[in-house]
């Protein structure tokens, strides 16, 4: 494996404000069961991601597109738009960011072709959410030093109307900046968990009647570039099978 990749992006892509060479994130491939995929990140002028593309193997096919919108510079709506039956992007879904009047994210509305399917209600303590509820399940958050997310709780509604646990998750992480997390302002939800510094194991479990059983074991080792982010990551099972390599490309 190549210890460094670097790319030089179009000038229309590259945020004109910024300043900090190397370290913006503007496009992430990954090969693994399924043949490769490349996600590219574009931004507004305030240096927040504003679009994620999907492109089927080397950009040469767009499959869908997720577009971020800002209000206050706070994250108001996420639009996802899905390839149509004649290959035309047709808006497929979208998340509304509603906030308190203290300016603190209160719930995300889900919809889809105009209807409202989830509604997820936050909680937050010591300037962290600690708690995700929608109508059929919550789930609880708890953190490490840095802000990292160190254990997830997940619990269902039964038919009882009881909530009880059904899936746990555990992380271990590194010492080094997430990009993906930088470049979204740190807000929760945009992409998965927004932690601070990047995941190096993952160990999830089910939960049956309180009694934990089938569990998943996931590594992820990387490569860094001279500014301390990653530009390989590597994924691998507890078996040590590695189901995909991600690469991470930056402006230059």
């Amino acid at each position: 494996m190549v210890a460094g990749i670097t790319l030089l992006a179009c000038d229309d892509d590259q945020p004109k404000h910024d300043t900090r060479n190397g370290t913006i994130l503007y496009k992430v491939s990954d090969r693994g069961v399924d043949p490769e995929n490349t996600y590219r990140i574009k931004y507004n002028s305030e240096g927040f991601i504003s679009e994620k593309e999907t492109y089927y193997k080397d950009e040469k096919k767009l499959l869908s597109s997720m577009v971020y919108e800002y209000t206050d510079g706070k994250l108001a709506n996420v639009s996802v738009y899905r390839l149509d039956e004649n290959k035309d992007l047709q808006l497929a879904a979208r998340s509304l960011y509603i906030y308190d009047d203290n300016g603190m994210l209160e719930r995300i509305t889900s919809e889809t072709g105009g209807h409202v399917w989830n509604i997820r209600t936050v909680t937050w303590s010591n300037n962290r959410i600690v708690k995700i509820s929608s109508p059929y399940r919550y789930d609880t958050l708890e953190y490490d030093d840095r802000g990292n997310i160190l254990e997830e709780r997940s619990y269902s509604i039964r038919d009882d109307e009881q909530h009880v646990l059904t899936h746990r998750r555990e992380y271990e992480f590194d010492d080094k900046p997430n990009p993906v997390n930088v470049e979204s302002n740190g807000y929760p939800f945009t992409w998965p968990h927004g932690n601070n510094n990047n995941i190096i194991r993952m160990h999830s479990w089910n939960v049956t009647d309180g009694v934990e059983s089938t569990s998943s074991l996931y590594t992820y080792e990387y490569q860094y570039n001279e500014y301390g982010l990653p530009v390989i990551c590597t994924n691998k099972t507890v078996d040590g099978n590695a189901p995909f390599v991600e690469r991470h490309f930056y402006y230059k």
